[in-house]
């Protein structure tokens, strides 16, 4: 039996779902979209993190994934006051970003 197959009898056995591809992520059987997305995000926002401020992308990346962040976060509540300045702050720096692109 391989790698994989044995890791779907063990996450058979323990309620979980292998989700399989050049990544393999094991995940509780109930966990919500919301939570999975956070997942995901986590994963790309590690990359905002770790790429130099320098290379012209980086702002895109960065300020949209801090927005989905935060959208996320505040899902089955309210954006309040707070989170409405953060997020037309990173819209801001968003169009500085697309406009030092477009030259």
């Amino acid at each position: 039996m391989g790698f994989i197959e044995e890791l779907n009898k063990l996450a058979k056995e323990y309620d979980m779902t292998v989700k399989n591809g050049e990544v393999i992520k094991v995940y509780k059987t109930n966990i919500d979209v919301i939570k999975m997305a956070n997942v995901g995000l986590e994963d790309a926002l590690e990359v905002a993190y770790t790429t130099a401020e320098h290379h012209p992308y980086w702002g895109l990346l960065y300020h949209t994934l801090e927005i989905s962040k935060r959208i996320l976060e505040r899902w089955d509540t309210n954006l309040d006051e707070e989170d409405l300045d953060e997020i037309a702050w990173r819209i801001e720096e968003l169009k500085h970003t697309l406009n030092r692109l477009r030259g």
